[in-house]
């Protein structure tokens, strides 16, 4: 089986399809993320001993550049706020928060109504969706408050 795969699958054969891949315009990022969990499925095959060497490796490219981030112009975020009330009201509060709060996507998933104190004007930022890491107080606009509230007489509650 081992000497099998090793044929049908060796750098050169990754190589070249890369080399496809990008002359038909594929974007390098996509390749590259394709190329990472190719190199992690293989790399699990040589630690299970079904596979005496990892084929997808060393890199056949190189991680590309993280894209410059810019920040949106308070008019940028007021249109696409007014977008969401029109097109997913449902959504708009969440992104409402987001926006005004600057907490990150999973700090607002992670949240319960026991943490958010709109009489005070503040929440508690105690976990994120997919970590416990999130630990700090985050004040509130009114207008980030009218969202919660919105959201809290819209949304049933858990059961």
């Amino acid at each position: 089986m081992r000497l099998l795969v090793d044929q049908l699958v060796a750098h050169r054969h990754i190589s070249a399809f890369v080399t496809c891949q990008l002359a038909a315009g594929r974007g390098r990022t996509t390749l590259y993320r394709c190329l990472a969990t190719l190199s992690s499925a293989l790399g699990d095959a040589v630690r299970q001993h079904r596979l005496p060497h990892n084929p997808a490796g060393p890199p056949v490219l190189r991680r590309p550049p993280a894209p410059e981030r810019r920040t949106w112009t308070a008019e940028e975020a007021a249109r696409f706020l007014t977008h969401c009330h029109q097109a997913d009201p449902e959504m708009a509060g969440l992104f409402e928060s987001l926006i005004g709060t600057g907490m990150r996507k999973g700090e607002a998933l992670g949240l319960h109504w026991d943490d958010i104190h709109l009489g005070e004007g503040v929440l508690y930022a105690r976990r994120a969706l997919s970590t416990r890491s999130s630990r700090g107080w985050v004040a509130i606009s009114p207008r980030v408050a009218t969202a919660l509230r919105h959201h809290a007489r819209t949304t049933p509650p858990k059961k």
